[in-house]
């Protein structure tokens, strides 16, 4: 069973669409932002990747695009981004948006899934900090042979 708190240590991923990506292939504040349709999303959807039982983080992000490749159109110029949930938690907290918070939000179809919540008075903030704590950015897709090993 996943727990209801996600472990400090572990990590989660979020998949940035290329508009969020800078010229020099770094994710920018922009992919952190809630999208504003009818009204406010509640949350940023991230995936929990110590979720995939697997041996590397490489294994772990191949099982995750499984899972997103059933639910979004991953594209050739997006990246997934790695960030510690402890440094989340650490850094927002010494920034003044002590109100970020990591949630799972699992479901039958996909247990990995979580949500990092934020004030919308601290949305720009956390922005901001988030895009600075990526620690790693994969390719969304990569080509199967290689993404298995």
């Amino acid at each position: 069973m996943s727990p209801d708190v996600l472990d400090g240590a572990d990590h989660v991923v979020r998949y940035c669409r290329p508009r969020t990506i800078d010229s020099q292939g770094r994710i920018t504040a922009a992919a952190f932002t809630f999208r504003v349709r009818r009204k406010r999303e509640e949350f940023l959807s991230v995936n929990w990747l110590e979720h995939f039982d697997a041996t590397t983080r490489a294994k772990r992000m191949h099982l995750l695009r499984e899972v997103l490749r059933k639910k979004l159109t991953l594209s050739k110029r997006g990246r997934l981004g790695v960030l510690q949930i402890g440094r989340i938690r650490d850094l927002a907290l010494r920034r003044g948006t002590e109100s970020v918070r990591l949630v799972p939000h699992r479901s039958k179809e996909d247990p990995s899934h979580a949500g990092i919540h934020v004030a919308e008075e601290q949305e720009m903030a956390a922005a901001a900090i988030l895009a600075n704590l990526v620690e790693e950015a994969f390719l969304a897709q990569t080509d199967a042979a290689t993404a298995a090993k």
